[in-house]
């Protein structure tokens, strides 16, 4: 990202509510639109954590680093730290959203098979699933927003710091 652009996207840090101990946070981008105002849907951020951005109804026209990024139900927006993002304009879509913390994900080494590890910035920007693909996906994403959700309460403190 240009220093010019930089200064363009107010940055965001991983910050989830309450005392959520994971490195993950699952939800559908029309909860987001409940949350926040329709300024805040169409401004720039730059983000401190890795976001996937997953289309499942509807079209938009989000922006990555300052370029149109078209989806449509199937298109998969990887966004990584630094990137300037926004969602673009229009509400007649919806998805799933996936932020994850940088030192949640192990990087796979030169020295690993690299079936054995997962490095996340191989993964292209832009990704498009084809119909089937797109039920296996949301249907992964609802149970990863399902066990994120859970919180052993039979382990107190367990993730206090």
């Amino acid at each position: 990202m240009t220093e010019i652009s930089r200064k363009q996207a107010q940055e965001i840090r991983y910050l989830p509510e309450g005392s959520y101990p994971y490195g993950l946070e699952v939800f559908r981008v029309s909860d987001l639109r409940r949350r926040t105002s329709r300024e805040g849907m169409r401004r720039t951020y730059g983000y401190t954590f890795y976001m996937l951005i997953l289309v499942t109804e509807g079209q938009c026209n989000q922006m990555l680093d300052f370029e149109p990024c078209l989806g449509a139900a199937g298109s998969l927006l990887m966004v990584r730290p630094g990137q300037a993002h926004n969602f673009g304009e229009s509400e007649y879509w919806d998805g799933w959203i996936l932020l994850v913390r940088p030192d949640f994900l192990w990087l796979a080494s030169s020295r690993e098979d690299i079936r054995l590890g997962f490095d996340i910035e191989r993964f292209p920007a832009r990704v498009h699933i084809d119909a089937k693909g797109l039920e296996r996906a949301e249907s992964a994403i609802q149970w990863m927003r399902q066990d994120a959700a859970y919180i052993d309460e039979s382990i107190p403190d367990a993730f206090a710091e």
